[in-house]
């Protein structure tokens, strides 16, 4: 199983959502999460082995043509394990950064691989939650029932809602660890 969403997610032939929920309905909530959670570390390392080798140094290469943004490359992935671990998490708490464009991003980027795994897991857990979270309470839908249908839209509501509050705010604090305003540079 974990070899498939791996395989799948990590290749980018799946979106890590559909394994939530997939994950959710077929193991319960708990078990559900736990095989999302380790697929998609799993999925982050082989894509991001993937992705080193197929982006080679050409995006290294456009940074030294700008001394400013290399700078700023240097300061924010390089300089502190732990900035660059936060902002790999602040990525992956967006909603709006896709899977496989992030691994690509930071794989280019060269993140330390430490950073790379770690702000993963983090930043995945949130959605991880929410997606294993509703795909759980599927195999007990019964629209017909008004009370099942209820708790299941006030559930997506309250996921989509949550998952939008984090990426804002998962924004502004990217925005002030990287100094960098919107329109700017």
């Amino acid at each position: 199983m974990w070899s498939g969403i791996i395989l799948f997610c990590g290749l980018s032939l799946l979106p890590t959502n559909v394994v939530g929920v997939v994950s959710g309905w077929a193991f319960g909530f708990p078990l559900g999460l736990m095989v999302l959670a380790l697929g998609v570390v799993g999925a982050s390392y082989v894509s991001f082995l993937l992705c080193t080798r197929i982006s080679g140094d050409r995006l290294i290469a456009q940074l030294e043509r700008h001394p400013r943004s290399k700078a700023i490359h240097s300061a924010l992935l390089h300089e502190s394990k732990l900035k660059a671990t936060i902002i790999v998490m602040l990525l992956r708490l967006s909603v709006v950064m896709p899977f496989a464009f992030t691994n690509l991003l930071l794989a280019a980027s060269r993140v330390p691989f430490p950073s790379f795994i770690t702000g993963t897991a983090i930043g995945m857990l949130p959605r991880a939650i929410a997606t294993s979270y509703i795909g759980s309470g599927l195999y007990e839908l019964d629209l017909s029932n008004a009370e099942d249908t209820t708790v299941f839209i006030i559930g997506v509501i309250a996921s989509i809602v949550s998952i939008v509050v984090i990426a804002i705010l998962s924004r502004k604090a990217l925005e002030r660890i990287t100094d960098v305003s919107p329109g700017t540079e």
